[in-house]
């Protein structure tokens, strides 16, 4: 660079520094003269902010200035990183839904007590996604008749999560409201097992 040139260029002590005196010094940027602040405000577009800078590390800051995306569609794309390409790639918000687990199955084995017996029902250990999505089977019996599956018709419901609404981890087995009307195949000591969705 000619001196004619440098006379155009100022030193702020800030971002731009001399490393020597008088007219034989050479400029350059200045240890941590350069940081978000000067970026996002000339080259990232708006609410697309870095963090960083004045001696850190730059990165991308999502949570503080992206903006929250309104209504999603299909379209939309996410960064993800590959590990086993080793780098980053893009996936359509349809395709990660499409390839995401949404249900998981349960299976619970439970032993029926004395104090169910009387009271009619025993709980799982979690909630499971619909009444229709469970199944029970006794230890060395065949699977019994879920009456939110067969209704109140067809064959004799042998349990019952009447009480979905309120207790969806509730099934009943007994005779006893609001489980009323099932065959009550099950009783004190029996060994069931549960397969249920969440």
């Amino acid at each position: 660079m000619s001196k004619q040139d440098a006379k155009w260029i100022k030193k702020d002590d800030v971002t731009i520094e001399g490393d020597g005196a008088g007219s034989s010094g050479n400029l350059r940027v200045k240890d941590n003269g350069i940081d978000e602040n000067k970026i996002n405000s000339s080259a990232i577009a708006a609410n697309e902010g870095l963090k960083g800078g004045s001696g850190t590390a730059l990165g991308m800051d999502i949570n503080g200035n992206l903006p929250a995306l309104g209504a999603a569609v299909d379209a939309d794309e996410l960064a993800i990183w590959d590990t086993t390409g080793g780098a980053m790639k893009k996936i359509t918000r349809a395709n990660l839904l499409a390839g995401a687990v949404t249900e998981q199955k349960i299976q619970y084995m439970h032993l029926i007590t004395a104090g169910e017996t009387t009271a009619g029902f025993f709980d799982l250990p979690s909630a499971p996604i619909s009444e229709a999505k469970v199944s029970l089977t006794p230890v060395g019996g065949p699977q019994q008749v879920n009456k939110n599956v067969v209704g109140a018709t067809g064959a004799t419901p042998d349990f019952d999560l009447a009480d979905f609404g309120a207790n969806p981890t509730r099934v009943y087995f007994r005779n006893v409201a609001p489980g009323a009307g099932l065959s009550q195949d099950l009783d004190t000591g029996d060994v069931v097992i549960v397969e249920y969705e969440i």
